[in-house]
């Protein structure tokens, strides 16, 4: 029960950092770089909005369970470029882990 309030409350945190944090130029980036169809445009299916894929992304990076994100699951190197393509950063997770997690 806990991972699942904690993923939703770093979800939510996550859109917040999103809105605030991310240039133009960085989400068209995650954008292309996911194969999604939109940042956050209301005609873009939910699971095709970047602004979802990288709230999970966020929440990912900092639960230190594994989680099922909204992303397929993929590499672990897969997933912190995601997260390296938002902040700029290693995910907290891996770097905390000594870059040993396993999702």
């Amino acid at each position: 029960m806990f991972v699942d309030q904690a993923l939703v409350l770093l979800h939510e945190l996550g859109h917040a950092w999103a809105h605030t944090h991310t240039s133009e130029a960085q989400q068209a980036g995650y954008v292309f770089a996911a194969g999604l169809e939109s940042w956050n445009h209301p005609d873009s299916a939910w699971a095709r909005r970047g602004f979802e894929h990288a709230a999970d992304t966020i929440a990912w990076a900092m639960l230190e369970e594994p989680i099922t994100l909204l992303t397929p699951d993929g590499p672990i190197a897969q997933r912190n470029a995601a997260y390296h393509l938002l902040t700029g950063d290693d995910a907290p997770r891996l770097v905390d882990a000594g870059r040993n997690a396993t999702a």
